[in-house]
């Protein structure tokens, strides 16, 4: 849709203090050819006087100034009426297992549309967090379907830590799909491996239904993960390790508004010194360990040893990037 590529080439843009950016990785973000690339580029000056510019130094296009898109592009009566169907649609079903991460996302949706709808753009005062640039999205629709209709799927698969290029075919059970801190995920059994894998729908290509396997149901529930794992990780119960972590005074209001893990609501925090200190046994993954960097001096890895030495690599390996 060429709305949609207009999204995708104008946030692409915006990225990274507006550095030029290539036809061809603009090609590619879009799935279009180079002279499509062109035209589109074209009909945003055109259209909405897109402040873009092809610099033919580095023979690439660049933003002269911070630009963005009318978020009210206009709908027809049709576009509404289909619009509001489909917001209907959605809630009905939000509280059925499938869509239960997404209830979340559904009810932004309705509140964004019921908002842009019935109300001048003049009186907004309402803003939602707004993610760009989500790759694989147009591959929940496949997989909700073979979901249902019980197929095993095929697809090629690169992990962000691999070379480019790098792919490997992979054969899946699907079982569930999960969104996750605005990405999206199908999760089911391995066929090589035979174990419960995930897979973000950026990183897979080209998935396809393969007949040459019989579907096999999951086995498992979803939630029997969560209590103790961090994140997105689905690893057995038998992985879990006692974590102690030493909160300051100043995160705990955060704390106690947003939990850091679900056990916190049962155990709760016991007073350490000048440290609220939290007990979790939980598996140890480098999702928490970015998640524990990320929160700096507010907390402290009391134990285990090998979780102390992780995080200090972590932020070893950061600052080192500021030393002259």
């Amino acid at each position: 849709m060429q709305l949609e590529r207009y999204r995708i080439i104008v946030s692409r843009l915006s990225r990274w203090g507006r550095r030029a950016v290539s036809k061809k990785e603009l090609a590619e973000l879009c799935d279009i050819s180079e002279e499509r690339i062109k035209k589109d580029i074209k009909g945003l000056r055109d259209r909405y006087d897109a402040p873009i510019h092809y610099n033919r130094r580095e023979k690439a296009y660049e933003l002269t100034s911070a630009f963005a898109l009318p978020s009210d592009l206009a709908l027809g009566t049709h576009e509404v009426s289909k619009l509001k169907t489909a917001i209907q649609v959605l809630t009905q079903y939000k509280h059925l297992a499938l869509f239960q991460g997404l209830n979340g996302l559904i009810d932004k949706i309705e509140k964004a549309v019921t908002f842009r709808l019935e109300r001048k753009r003049s009186d907004e005062f309402i803003f939602f967090e707004e993610v760009t640039l989500l790759r694989g999205l147009e591959y929940i629709d496949f997989f909700v379907e073979q979901i249902e209709t019980r197929t095993v799927v095929s697809f090629e698969y690169q992990k962000f830590n691999q070379n480019v290029g790098d792919t490997k075919k992979r054969i899946i059970h699907p079982h569930f799909i999960k969104e996750h801190r605005n990405r999206w995920y199908v999760i089911g059994k391995d066929e090589e491996s035979g174990q419960v894998r995930v897979f973000g729908f950026d990183r897979l290509r080209n998935p396809d239904v393969n007949d040459a396997y019989k579907y096999q149901p999951a086995d498992y529930v979803l939630s029997d993960f969560a209590p103790h794992n961090f994140g997105l990780y689905l690893a057995p119960k038998s992985e879990t390790e006692t974590v102690r972590l030493a909160f300051a005074a100043s995160r705990m209001p955060y704390l106690l508004t947003k939990a850091f893990h679900m056990q916190q609501v049962e155990r709760g925090f016991y007073r350490k010194g000048d440290r609220y200190v939290l007990d979790l046994d939980i598996v140890i993954n480098q999702e928490l360990v970015m998640e524990l960097a990320r929160l700096g001096a507010e907390v402290q890895v009391l134990e285990p040893k090998s979780l102390r030495e992780r995080v200090r690599n972590y932020l070893e390996a950061a600052s080192r990037q500021y030393d002259e």
